[in-house]
């Protein structure tokens, strides 16, 4: 099993992806989705 997770991580450092890098990107993308979805909803709300 360790072999095989030694070459996933090998062939994302070959494409220039590190594993820790592609996990961070993918929680980058999600936090960014929701802090996009409560601007949206603040700019829902009708001004005072």
């Amino acid at each position: 099993v360790r072999q095989s997770e030694e070459d996933q991580s090998g062939a994302n450092a070959r494409r220039g992806i590190p594993d820790v890098w592609r996990r961070a990107g993918q929680a980058n993308r999600t936090a960014r989705g929701r802090s996009a979805q409560s601007q949206e909803r603040h700019q829902r709300l009708p001004e005072v």
